[in-house]
């Protein structure tokens, strides 16, 4: 088939040139002999502005900004929910050291059951999935913990329910999102000639910076809604913040960022998307 063999085509014999093409022909053949021949198209992808070449730095993107919006969501719900435990009523729990500890215990059991259903579940339905199931746990978590103050009106037995209840929905968004964002990043630089390390070099300062800037963010949101909760000062006071800008303004900052992490999914490779383990 012609294009398939890579022998070069045997010699062709011609015959002397005639007076024509010695003449007024000789200068047209020798200036078409000696025209470079034009470069071949580019193929697919290829091209430094290309549309493909585009789509795949912006869904590289879209991983390494989850990467950093998921990174923000672990560290904030983690700093955010010993804040509030310990906060006087009514805009906190006003729960003691030893009672903190004792609503925290029940995430251990969250990371044990979601390191085990990780392969399983990604088996069945992709990562990509997986980590979206992820970033939905961590929404209801958040929109559900500042409803707590409601269940400590109604007694002991359905604070500490909801309190357990909560922290294994919360617990089981780190051991099933992060091993996916893993696998998702792995897939999208198994395809092509995508620079690997320096794609997860990005990739891991995207998730550090999400994890440094949390804190500082969900406190300072914290501290803020905290200031402007309650009943106003007699003198000079600040007027008190309605809701949702109370104090269940950090909680709903950390569902915002659950749902961008969950839309950013939407815009990753498709050699990622389409991963399966």
């Amino acid at each position: 088939a012609e294009g398939c063999d890579a022998s070069p085509p045997p010699p062709r014999h011609t015959s002397a040139p005639s007076a024509e093409a010695a003449g007024l022909g000789a200068p047209l053949l020798l200036g078409a002999s000696a025209a470079p021949a034009a470069p071949p198209p580019p193929s697919p992808g290829s091209g430094r502005g290309s549309a493909p070449g585009l789509r795949c730095c912006a869904g590289m993107g879209a991983l390494c900004a989850a990467h950093c919006g998921y990174g923000f969501l672990v560290a904030g719900g983690a700093e955010l929910f010993p804040l509030f435990a310990s906060a006087p009523r009514p805009e906190g729990l006003g729960l003691t050291t030893d009672q903190t500890g004792f609503a925290l215990s029940p995430l251990s059991l969250g990371l044990i059951a979601g390191s085990l259903s990780f392969p399983f579940l990604a088996a069945r339905h992709g990562p990509a999935a997986v980590y979206r199931a992820a970033a939905g746990l961590y929404f209801f978590s958040n929109a559900l913990m500042p409803q707590l103050t409601s269940a400590q009106r109604l007694g002991a037995l359905p604070l500490w329910a909801s309190v357990v209840a909560i922290s294994l929905i919360r617990s089981l968004g780190g051991p099933l999102g992060f091993p996916a964002l893993a696998v998702l990043l792995n897939a999208a630089l198994a395809v092509g000639e995508r620079p690997r390390g320096l794609w997860n070099g990005i990739a891991s300062s995207c998730l550090a910076a999400g994890r440094a800037a949390a804190p500082i963010a969900v406190g300072s949101v914290w501290s803020l809604a905290l200031r402007h909760s309650g009943e106003p000062l007699e003198s000079g006071g600040a007027r008190a913040w309605p809701w949702p800008v109370d104090y269940h303004l950090p909680f709903y900052l950390l569902c915002v960022v659950s749902v961008l992490c969950g839309l950013l999914s939407l815009r990753f490779p498709r050699a990622a998307s389409g991963a399966v383990l």
